[in-house]
């Protein structure tokens, strides 16, 4: 049998339950029939990497390429869609990047989008 791994990442908030969420990503690995459940083919969720913003944590899971009765990437869309119902479902927060802006009293702050000739691309910050 030919098997290739695969593995999908999610980005949960670092105030998460971590262990919830693994045993929560793990379950739908589980109860998914498209992926290999065999002995050194058995799905797993570790954690990943601490990113900017999230917690990264991670699926890996193992396809069989001849036998597969869907395409490895129905399968990830479809463990993506699982996993984040069930996240979602639990209540935890996946944020996005954050991005800080300071802001320096009297200093203009550079935008870089484009404006109309005519219209400035500053902002000065004159709060007290």
């Amino acid at each position: 049998m030919a098997s290739f791994a695969k593995i999908c990442t999610i980005g949960l908030d670092y105030d998460s339950d971590m262990e919830k969420a693994v045993a929560i990503m793990q379950k739908v690995l589980d109860d998914y029939p498209d992926i290999l459940h065999e002995e050194g083919r058995n799905p797993d969720v570790v954690y990943g990497d601490l990113a900017s913003s999230t917690l990264n944590i991670n699926s890996r899971y193992w396809i069989d390429t001849f036998e597969s009765k869907v395409p490895a990437l129905k399968v990830k869309q479809q463990l993506i869609n699982r996993t984040l119902d069930a996240l979602n479902a639990e209540g935890f927060y996946l944020p996005s990047d954050i991005v800080e802006v300071k802001a320096y009293k009297d200093q203009e702050l550079p935008l870089k989008t484009p404006q109309p000739s005519g219209v400035s691309n500053s902002f000065k910050n004159t709060s007290p």
